[in-house]
């Protein structure tokens, strides 16, 4: 299973990870500003508030570009929860053309499999389990009347139903934001608001309380965007409402 570059760090110790990151580096700029005012030595402020908001801006377009990518993963784990729910009703529906016994235990397997999906209990092995299980009891029917057409369309159904569990597998432990784009997002970060906290200590004697203000924003985004990428952690879980009403559904037909 691959992990993101961040998963070492609960999405707390992120958070604070962050801001302590983010406030010093405005407290060094903030430094570094004050003492080349105290020295005298000639800078044009204009100049280096024109750079700090340029270092801004592009750090804000990181910021956009990074959360659209997290949220577009989310979107797709979710999108195939309900594919694989649509596959799963397909194959159930499909199961009427089987023989008996064969018939009962593949529908029994299934609504086994969606109370497990629905109830986020159907990590990758497990479900290999009950992959096993159905193509085993689909094998035996399909010796049972070889060359049944119908049957062929129950096989077919089965395949897109593993075949998605495969690709939302996909999507979920390994679709997640490089390493790459983390390290640019904080040294960007670390730029920008050491480049404010420069331009502060030139124009101010005292701090300003906007600094931790651009710190604390930051740091909420950047806990948003990590929320947004781990699939089993935080407020962002990938919704089963799909495979609720998939399981009423079979327990209707079942009766």
């Amino acid at each position: 299973m691959t992990v993101g570059s961040l998963d070492f760090l609960s999405l707390w110790a992120l958070l604070l990870v962050t801001i302590a990151v983010g406030l010093l580096s405005v407290e060094t700029g903030y430094r570094l500003g004050k003492l080349r005012r105290r020295r005298g030595e000639p800078e044009t402020e204009s100049s280096v508030g024109l750079m700090g908001a340029a270092t801004l801006s592009l750090l804000a377009f990181t910021l956009a570009f990074t959360f659209a990518l997290a949220a577009s993963h989310l979107d797709a784990r979710q999108q195939f929860v309900v594919d694989e729910a649509n596959a799963i009703r397909t194959t159930y529906l499909r199961s009427v053309f089987l023989p008996e016994p064969q018939r009962s235990t593949i529908r029994d397997i299934l609504r086994g499999y969606v109370e497990a999906h629905q109830a986020g209990q159907l990590e990758l092995v497990a479900s290999q389990g009950w992959h096993a299980r159905l193509w085993t009891e689909a094998v035996a029917a399909v010796q049972n009347e070889p060359g049944s057409a119908l049957a062929g369309l129950f096989i077919e159904s089965l395949n897109e139903v593993i075949d998605l569990k495969e690709k939302r597998v996909q999507v979920t432990l390994r679709n997640r934001i490089p390493s790459v784009i983390w390290g640019t997002l904080y040294f960007v970060a670390i730029l920008a608001m050491a480049g404010t906290g420069y331009h502060e200590g030139l124009t101010s004697v005292r701090r300003s309380p906007v600094m931790a203000i651009l710190v604390l924003t930051f740091s909420a985004v950047i806990y948003l965007i990590a929320e947004l990428d781990r699939p089993h952690e935080g407020l962002f879980n990938v919704s089963h409402q799909a495979m609720v009403a998939l399981r009423h559904q079979l327990d209707e037909t079942s009766r």
